[in-house]
């Protein structure tokens, strides 16, 4: 006999699992269906490694100058950096079993019946999952993701060749490696092999790396990789690749030739909405085969949702997913008190050195809109925490409306950024002016200081 459930969730990420638990809360009967591991690709091939990874190339960076200070003899040893990188896998793969253990045990605890294998949806209302079982759901919520792209011409051998995916299998060190594509894949990841002493070369497109920052960002960015050997070259492209005894000779639009021992492509995603049965029912899907839906993530049809990194947007962070989630379970349950989503003030983050953060309008959006503002800037070599810290990289930049001075956007570059971008994002969803922030009263001394300073330098500006 098949199961009925009120929802089928397709796709245990963190939109999907957090879809089928709001269901779950509201007492409706759920499935979840899942063909690989729990956590989608922000626990076990995105966010999650690659902020272990970064976290732990970032101590051993530290540990290395605080030793050579020291005239510590144990950093002489050349295979240390090896041990290290080691160490770094190791560990990113015991964060991620960690959390996805958790995430089981949450999903268990909350009465949702999951399924392992892939889904279908056969006909309306009807869940096939490995052509073995079928279920029933009143309402199905699709949340499948996406998968980083490869370009056919370059797919030759994913072990010297790889995507985002394949490179978190890697246990030695290369000596050099090309990464394709300057946006905040292939950035981190530069920072990360940068920091165990790898030759990086960082190919982008594109005018300039980071394309979605304002120049000040990206200059600072620019500045500390080229400081630390990074080798980039902006609005170039990757015309041909070669693979001879092991070693991997790419040419570049600029005529130049590269050898290294890896490759890393890491040019975008594209949603994973193949093979679900969505043509045949009739949805509607854009030229990458992403979903379209409405403000409450309903497809064009009444009993289908998406989610995720699976639907028509450009921003593919694991915090919109599950916001989307939330929203998309709020209309099944026909719960108005949700607002249709917003993404107007969602904080962004690369983990990098100096890390990057933002939130709201850039400068050159507002340029493009006409729009009359002005900036205050602080920086961190002003505040006694960064200097304390010993880090006294970068700056807070805050983007205010000339007239109603309310806060438009705000950059952080330097350390904690990602934490403090919440500060200000907390600010503009309360619709607080930049007097608000700089009648607080700030802890001294701390980090968040900074953004005091920058709401000063803004206020002056605007009375001046």
């Amino acid at each position: 006999m098949k199961q009925k459930y009120d929802v089928a969730v397709i796709g245990a990420g963190p939109g999907g699992y957090i879809a089928a638990l709001k269901a779950a809360e509201t007492n409706k009967r759920v499935a979840l269906i899942e063909r690989d591991k729990f956590g989608g690709t922000c626990l076990n091939l995105g966010c999650i490694p690659t902020k272990t990874l970064y976290q732990s190339s970032q101590n051993f960076v530290n540990y290395l100058e605080y030793s050579r200070k020291l005239k510590d003899p144990f950093v002489q040893d050349k295979n240390l950096v090896h041990k290290a990188f080691e160490n770094a896998m190791a560990t990113k793969d015991n964060v991620i079993a960690s959390l996805r253990k958790q995430l089981e045990r949450l999903v268990k605890r909350s009465d949702i019946n999951v399924y392992r294998g892939s889904a279908y949806i056969s006909s309306r209302r009807e869940v096939a999952i490995d052509d073995t079982e079928k279920i029933y759901a009143k309402k199905i919520i699709v949340a499948t993701g996406s998968t980083p792209i490869m370009p056919p011409q370059f797919d030759l051998d994913r072990k010297k060749v790889m995507t985002s995916n394949e490179i978190l299998d890697l246990r030695e060190l290369p000596e050099r490696i090309l990464i394709v594509g300057g946006g905040y894949i292939g950035c981190e990841y530069a920072n990360i092999f940068a920091n165990y002493g790898v030759d990086v070369t960082l190919v982008e497109l594109l005018p300039r790396i980071l394309n979605s920052e304002d120049d000040d960002v990206v200059r600072e960015v620019l500045r500390t990789f080229k400081k630390r050997g990074v080798n980039i070259y902006q609005n170039i492209g990757l015309d041909s690749i070669e693979i001879n005894g092991g070693r991997i000779n790419s040419r570049l639009s600029n005529a130049k030739t590269l050898e290294t021992d890896l490759l890393l492509m890491a040019v975008g995603r594209n949603p994973n909405s193949k093979g679900l049965g969505l043509e045949k029912l009739g949805i509607k899907l854009n030229e990458k085969g992403a979903i379209g839906v409405n403000e409450r993530f309903r497809a064009n049809r009444n009993d289908i949702y998406a989610i995720g990194d699976v639907i028509d947007r450009e921003l593919r962070l694991a915090h919109v997913s599950e916001k989307e989630g939330i929203i998309g379970i709020s209309d099944i349950s026909r719960d108005m008190s949700f607002s249709p989503m917003s993404y107007e003030v969602i904080p962004t983050a690369i983990f990098i050195e100096p890390e990057v953060a933002s939130v709201g309008k850039r400068e050159f959006q507002l340029k493009h809109e006409g729009i009359e503002y002005v900036v205050g800037k602080s920086w961190y070599e002003k505040n006694a925490m960064a200097q304390c810290s010993g880090n006294t990289t970068g700056f807070v930049k805050l983007i205010v409306d000339k007239t109603t001075l309310e806060i438009l956007g705000a950059s952080i570059v330097g350390s904690h950024s990602a934490d403090l971008i919440g500060i200000i994002a907390t600010a503009m969803n309360s619709k607080a002016t930049i007097e608000t922030l700089d009648n607080s009263v700030w802890f001294h001394p701390s980090r968040p200081e900074a953004i005091k300073g920058a709401a000063e330098v803004a206020l002056k500006k605007l009375k001046s």
